[in-house]
């Protein structure tokens, strides 16, 4: 064969390619020999990491429904800020979590001259609010200069505009909002507070005992759930039994 063929120059440099490769490869798999332990550990600490974010998050909900309040609009705060709130709180006596929480969350929402609050009513933009967004401004402005008599009845008149809107419920009473209920497959019985009973958020002590024997997806599933349990039973109780022209219940609503 004519050693400057066409074929002869292919196979050498098919040859080089071969050898380069098989060097390659080999060095390749010593680098994952020495690496496995490291390798085997960070999958470890991974996994761990998406097993114990549903229970870290499962905290925070239990804890801030302790407190009387929902996470949900905390949902911009920093996680290891809220992490380390919780793990504060979550062993102390309920009536301590509630007046923590009751500190800690408007000095959040006060931070840098209001600006989480500014940028949860700015995100209000929507078919249904467009119209109405000049009022939630109007209720921030009132709000920051503390006059919670103005902020506060404003908003839950918008609020429940809104969901009769949504739900086609104009007429007195409160089928508006159990319409709102029926929507999030969520059962709460309005008449139970006249009669000195009122309805009560899951026990934190069987939701984490249940929580301890669902899989990871299943734990994700149940936090999101008990997120929108807790939410539900602010805004009932806002709206069962609050007294908007009372000066001390507008000024104490979460």
């Amino acid at each position: 064969m004519n050693e400057n063929s066409p074929l002869n120059s292919f196979l050498e440099n098919w040859a080089s390619y071969v050898r380069q490769y098989t060097e390659a490869y080999r060095r390749a798999q010593e680098g994952v020999a020495r690496l496995e332990p490291t390798i085997r550990m960070a999958a470890e600490l991974a996994n761990k990491a998406v097993e114990n974010v549903p229970y870290v998050l499962l905290r925070g909900s239990v804890t801030f429904g302790r407190g009387g309040w929902s996470e949900i609009p905390l949902g911009e705060m920093d996680l290891s800020e809220s992490s380390e709130l919780v793990d504060r709180l979550y062993d102390k006596p309920d009536e301590e979590v509630r007046r923590e929480l009751d500190q800690a969350i408007p000095e959040y929402f006060r931070r840098d001259d209001y600006a989480p609050l500014s940028e949860m009513v700015a995100s209000w933009h929507d078919e249904h609010f467009e119209e109405r967004h000049h009022i939630f401004e109007d209720a921030l402005w009132a709000h920051k200069q503390g006059r919670y008599t103005l902020s506060i009845p404003a908003l839950a008149v918008q609020i429940e505009g809104i969901v009769r809107s949504l739900t086609s419920e104009d007429e007195p009473g409160n089928a508006w909002i159990k319409r709102f209920n029926e929507a999030f497959d969520f059962d709460y019985k309005h008449g139970d507070y006249k009669r000195g009973n009122p309805p009560q958020p899951p026990d934190p002590e069987q939701v984490m005992s249940e929580f301890m024997t669902l899989s990871t997806n299943q734990r994700y599933q149940k936090v999101e759930e008990l997120k929108t349990i807790y939410s539900l039973f602010r805004i009932n109780e806002l709206y069962d039994h609050g007294k908007f022209s009372d000066p001390v219940f507008t000024s104490s609503v979460k």
